[in-house]
């Protein structure tokens, strides 16, 4: 039991699988060829055959058929259940306060237990149940009814006034099928698609991978080559030979940060040696991989034009900021964080104007191949958000960057104000089914503390631009989350609308959440 909990472990670890039998025979009794290598064929079919030397086995079994009738029963008999199914000899040996992933629990087991947990015990409960209560301990908790009481998290900070809160005075952005923010907003409008076939490669490895990936990678939220290809270095102050060796994310910020200083009716030498601050979401970086595997003419502006941190850098310097220059890798909220930090720097004096925003290319297709092979990736190209069908999702392209200042200010300036931020609030989900799963009670608590911070009720709020890949296990997670929160005290003639932009232009990873 202890070998196969260990080798059944470090599988799930290693490869995301669950390991289904192990047989332990005889040394030096497998079949091998004679230079030899394993013959996998005839180890299949001798223990078909049951003529290999076993010396033992252990395979995972179904679950009890019993189930209990009293609360003190429901521990032992969870234990009995995970055991059966993860091939553990002992359920004692099963910590009650440690994630089942930690036993090499697969997404696929975890929805299979939370179906055979509902049926039971006769209760309506979701698919992602496993999910959101990752113990044992958890599990029971819900199942008795003898849940502890989590207090709601202190507010972040007093309710917003309006000199605190931030206006939107400006905007820019390259999006799959959208050059500019108009384009963008006729497209949401009028339903485009704008997930395609891979591009036309800008480079030959990249068209090469993308030819010979899975299917998957053959899709996506694309720009345009032209957005990729020309830039006028020239008018950004770059040599060419530098401009060259940039990291086109570093272009696309460079021009959409113009844009939107523009879009706000701030000239570029209108703010220079201000504190303004830069605050950009960026996580990739296949150009720099891309150069290091050609290997040809590397010098110093592959340091600089390949740098995340310079990415945001570039924007200050081009600009003659003081502000903060900060880029943010928070994955699929990288974005997101940064406008965060972007008002909790407005608000404290730090800065008295922000640009923020996150930028993303797909220069390679060996991360969405990858991504593929973990069964992330939709194989029908498309992000099917909250829908029976969502497969996975598609990976996309863009840039998107807004200016900032506080509210009282701009009104004072007599800036345009597009929308006001009112409150927003950054945390972890903590330990849960696993790393890379989200906890429903963290996507919770992070909601109520911008709505604290924001001093606003569930009720106030009428539309929520959701993540929404388009995956079967996330979705449902987010789905609950949002119902847990914004059916507090909400008229059943006051529905909350909920959409996601990933199902027009797929996932934008570090730019997702401008």
């Amino acid at each position: 039991a202890e070998i196969f909990f260990t080798l059944a472990r470090a599988i799930s670890e290693e490869h995301g699988l669950g390991l289904h039998r192990l047989v332990l025979i005889r040394p030096g009794t497998i079949p091998k060829t004679s230079s030899g290598k394993i013959q996998r064929y005839q180890c299949l079919e001798k223990l078909k055959q049951g003529s290999l030397h076993i010396v033992g086995e252990r395979c995972r079994d179904t679950v009890p058929d019993t189930e209990p009738t009293e609360a003190s029963e429901l521990i032992p008999w969870l234990k009995e259940c995970v055991a059966k199914t993860l091939g553990i000899g002992d359920p004692a040996a099963l910590r009650s306060d440690r994630p089942l992933a930690e036993y090499g629990l697969t997404s696929v087991e975890a929805v299979g237990l939370s179906e055979t947990f509902a049926n039971k015990t006769n209760r309506d409960l979701p698919t992602s149940f496993i999910f959101d209560y990752p113990t044992i301990d958890d599990i029971a908790g819900q199942l008795s009814g003898n849940v502890k009481t989590v207090s709601r998290p202190t507010k972040i900070s007093t309710p917003v006034s309006s000199a605190e809160a931030i206006a939107i005075v400006g905007m820019a952005c390259r999006f799959p099928g959208a050059r500019d923010i108009d384009s963008y907003w006729d497209n949401l409008v009028h339903g485009v698609d704008a997930v395609r076939e891979k591009r036309d490669s800008l480079l030959e490895e990249a068209s090469a991978a993308r030819q010979g990936g899975p299917a998957a990678s053959q899709w996506g939220g694309y720009l345009e080559e032209e957005f990729i290809k020309d830039f006028d270095a020239g008018f950004f102050g770059v040599s060419p030979r530098e401009a060259a060796m940039m990291d086109p994310q570093q272009r696309l910020l460079l021009e959409a940060s113009w844009e939107a200083l523009a879009n706000a009716g701030y000239p570029a030498n209108r703010l220079p040696k201000t504190r303004t601050g830069v605050f950009v979401g960026i996580s990739g970086n296949d150009y720099g991989k891309l150069q290091h595997e050609m290997s040809a003419g590397l010098d110093a502006y592959h340091a600089t034009g390949n740098s995340l941190s310079i990415a945001a850098n570039r924007v200050s310097y081009y600009f003659n900021f003081s502000g903060p220059s900060i880029a943010v890798d928070t994955a699929c909220s990288s974005s997101l964080v940064a406008v965060h930090q972007a008002c909790r720097s407005l608000q404290s004096g730090e800065t008295e104007f922000a640009l923020a925003g996150g930028v993303n290319l797909i220069l390679s297709s060996r991360l969405t191949s990858a991504l593929a092979e973990a069964g992330m990736m939709s194989p029908t190209g498309r992000c099917r958000t909250f829908d029976q069908s969502a497969d996975g999702y598609v990976r996309g392209e863009g840039c998107g960057v807004i200016a900032l200042k506080k509210l009282d200010q701009a009104e004072k300036d007599g800036d345009r104000v597009f929308a006001v931020i009112r409150g927003s609030a950054v945390n972890h989900g903590g330990r849960g089914n696993g790393l890379t799963a989200p906890t429903r009670q963290g996507q919770e608590s992070v909601i109520r503390g911008a709505l604290d911070d924001a001093g606003l009720s569930p009720r106030d709020i009428r539309f929520v631009e959701a993540h929404g890949t388009g995956t079967p296990i996330g979705d449902p997670i987010e789905m609950s989350a949002l119902a847990n929160v914004f059916d507090e005290g909400r008229p059943d003639k006051s529905p909350l609308w909920v959409g996601s932009a990933k199902s027009n232009i797929g996932h934008l990873e570090s730019a997702a959440g401008i």
